[in-house]
């Protein structure tokens, strides 16, 4: 599958310029249209504490948040248009998670920012992003907030477990694997690989991957949830990989989030960008 179309998140966070020229560079290497997409979210107040409210409180911050949208459509054309890119531009009125994941749905890949613990959360991003993740049916690019350099996908490591998340991820990310300069197989807790077909320490999809004229090498990583992902971002951050490959979710959510999985800790603490597929 190529890339045709890239959906990228602009919003106000101070990353989001880095944000726009990583999604535009991607554009430009993969020949693909870049949309940017600014989401109006609207607070919800109660309304026993909106009747105490000055009568034009609701004008006046939607204005603001116009004046806003206003400023990253002209920031995301600056920024993106150096790129030599064909653009496009949206801004939508919604919940930020549930208009992404709809936006998403036409588009090949969508760039997601991780949230900034020295950013306040704005008003209905709450569930981001997680919930894109889980039901926009499309990859996932979530790039750190602190990410400086703009490249993505020359050297690639494989969270590889064997599962049907992992394989949808290995899928999805196809694009990006064939233009790689290096891709390594990271084999997590690799004695619980299913055995069949030679699929013993990630043999088998080395061997789907080189029929797609894409060679890799294997390592191999074992530990719990919380061990499997120090060691996963270990793994990739001594092969200097730019990006982690993997699938999203393997419990069920709930648990992943209350006892800590490899993907909230992902989601939460990778220095290196991360597609995810669900």
């Amino acid at each position: 599958m190529a890339l045709k179309e890239i959906l990228v998140h602009v919003d106000t966070a101070p990353s989001v310029g880095r944000r726009i020229k990583v999604a535009a560079a991607l554009a430009r290497t993969h020949g693909a249209v870049l949309t940017g997409l600014f989401v109006l979210s609207k607070p919800h107040i109660p309304e026993y504490i909106r009747s105490q409210m000055p009568g034009d409180f609701l004008d006046t911050q939607m204005k603001s948040a116009q004046r806003a949208a206003k400023e990253a459509e002209r920031l995301f054309r600056e920024l993106a248009g150096q790129a030599g890119v064909d653009l496009d531009w949206y801004c939508a009125e919604g919940n930020h998670a549930e208009t992404l994941s709809l936006y998403g749905r036409y588009a090949d890949l969508v760039v997601l920012g991780q949230r900034d613990p020295n950013h306040p959360i704005p008003a209905g991003a709450e569930e981001l992003p997680v919930r894109p993740i889980l039901t926009t049916g499309r990859p996932i690019l979530l790039l750190p907030h602190d990410m400086t350099a703009v490249g993505v996908g020359k050297r690639i490591a494989i969270a590889w477990d064997a599962s049907r998340l992992a394989t949808r991820a290995v899928g999805d990310s196809l694009p990006f694997l064939q233009r790689a300069e290096t891709v390594t197989i990271l084999v997590v807790n690799p004695h619980g690989e299913p055995a069949g077909r030679g699929g013993v320490l990630g043999a088998a999809i080395r061997q789907y991957l080189a029929r797609h004229g894409i060679q890799a090498g294997i390592r191999h990583i074992e530990g719990e949830p919380t061990e499997a992902s120090r060691r996963l971002h270990d793994g990739a951050a001594e092969m200097n990989a730019d990006l982690i490959v993997m699938g999203a979710y393997g419990h069920i959510r709930w648990r992943e989030l209350v006892l800590g999985g490899v993907t909230a800790h992902m989601m939460r603490n990778s220095r290196v960008p991360v597609l995810m597929s669900h």
